[in-house]
């Protein structure tokens, strides 16, 4: 199993440069709101999307209790450096750390 990243350390890696954050979650949660600077990843055809997700930064995936793990799992079985948010969103909202909202409703933001 990928490893837990808690949020403090998630915005720290974020601020600095050294991660991307990946978010998992669903087309809704996605438009409320999101780490700012996210991508999104559905993870739906991963073989498809993974030449699109960076390999020089470690990721740091966003989901719920099985999405992020699995999807960190995911990564790093195709090479990538990928950890998970520990607590998902709600870990990181629960620090205060800025998060945005989609402008445009029909906003996809898949990469």
């Amino acid at each position: 199993m990928s490893e837990a990243v808690g949020a403090e350390e998630a915005r720290r890696l974020i601020a600095g440069g050294e991660a991307k954050a990946i978010d998992a979650r669903g087309d809704e949660a996605w438009r409320e709101h999101r780490i700012t600077g996210a991508t999104r990843l559905s993870g739906a055809d991963l073989d498809a999307e993974i030449e699109r997700v960076p390999e020089d930064v470690r990721l740091i995936v966003v989901g719920d209790e099985e999405q992020g793990p699995e999807l960190a799992d995911q990564l790093n079985a195709r090479g990538r450096d990928a950890a998970y948010l520990e607590g998902g969103l709600d870990a990181w909202i629960a620090e205060d750390y800025p998060v945005q909202p989609s402008e445009d409703p029909e906003d996809e933001a898949v990469i």
